[in-house]
């Protein structure tokens, strides 16, 4: 009987995501891991590579899906196992909180066990950079060609039990959210005492998004903040045919204004006071008016984050609506006259 082909590891724009079980499994988990330790120790001996000779500090984090810290500790086993030093964030981790913690640590790349905002019978592998962005094709491509040259070479793993690895854990809590008071108005929210509707669809926003906006003083009406793997029976992706809770407390007039994030709280979506779904871009200009506006900035636009951040954008939503006193809609409408 011929042996079953390997699984086709590819890596998109967010990394390597397959069904649970079939494809995405422990050994390819490890396989996967594997492909990357070498990549990174290739990196650590290359003089022209920004990451040269650095402590070989590799920053481990997993979502809210079946067997997340499991499979987050086959991989800190597998880099373990290649000399490098994998440091474990505690509990699901948002993915921007995962990057902050990659540059504040000063690591060499990161690895979350996170499929974002796919269905719940998926889990996902993403390789991130040492400065916390995502991997990029240059990145990607000797990755892939060491995991197909490790799977002709049939390569195997002697890994202890699954889940009784031990690893170095971090809380990448405390170091996030000091960044975010620097770079979010909360006094300003605070004085407002604004009345928001917040969904975080059992993902890893609990415990973030809510609790700032709690820090901050606002009457939150919460959905969704407790563990479910299966995430309600849907993709915890916020696109407006999966926030009719979040509409149903608009229209009934419980809050001024509408947030949720994602599975993996890199992405997010914002509801106006009645309830209407705003677009990214409607979302976008509402920032760069914000910041023009009320914060007074000058200069060109430019994309300097290294990684989508889900809380931070419903932060300085919070914001905006506290700043103006109006609703989002409100203030897209004085927009459109004065740019008509």
């Amino acid at each position: 009987m011929d042996s079953p082909s390997p699984t086709r590891i590819e890596f998109g724009a967010a990394g390597w995501s397959a069904i649970i079980a079939r494809d995405f499994t422990f050994a390819n988990v490890r396989l996967a891991t594997q492909a990357v330790a070498q990549y990174l120790k290739t990196q650590l001996a290359d003089p022209n590579s920004p990451i040269h000779a650095r402590p070989p500090r590799v920053i481990l984090a997993h979502d809210c899906r079946f067997l997340g810290p499991q499979f987050a500790l086959a991989a800190a086993e597998v880099l373990t196992a290649n000399g490098l030093s994998p440091l474990l964030c505690r509990g699901d981790t948002p993915m921007p909180a995962l990057a902050f913690a990659i540059r504040k640590r000063k690591a060499i790349g990161g690895i979350n066990l996170s499929a974002g905002h796919l269905p719940p019978d998926y889990s996902g592998f993403q390789f991130s950079r040492h400065d916390g962005a995502g991997a990029a094709p240059e990145v990607t491509r000797p990755i892939q060609a060491a995991i197909l040259r490790l799977q002709r070479e049939n390569w195997s793993f002697p890994a202890v039990v699954i889940g009784t690895f031990r690893a170095k854990t971090i809380d990448p809590k405390p170091d996030y959210f000091r960044q975010l008071e620097k770079m979010v108005d909360f006094a300003a929210i605070k004085k407002a005492r604004l009345k928001i509707a917040v969904d975080l669809m059992f993902g890893c926003g609990r415990g973030y998004l809510d609790t700032l906006l709690l820090r901050a003083g606002a009457t939150l009406t919460i959905f969704h903040n407790e563990s479910d793997a299966f995430f309600g029976g849907h993709a915890p992706e916020p696109s407006a045919q999966h926030l009719a809770d979040l509409r149903k407390a608009l229209r009934g007039g419980q809050a001024q204004l509408g947030l949720a994030t994602d599975g993996d709280a890199g992405g997010f979506a914002v509801l106006d006071q009645d309830g209407a779904w705003l677009t990214p871009n409607q979302i976008l200009a509402l920032t760069l008016y914000h910041l023009k506006k009320n914060r007074r900035w000058t200069g060109s636009v430019a994309r300097t984050a290294p990684e989508k951040d889900g809380i931070l954008a419903c932060l300085l939503m919070a914001e905006i609506v506290a700043t103006e006193r109006k609703s989002p809609g409100q203030i897209l409408k004085e927009l459109a006259r004065q740019t008509a």
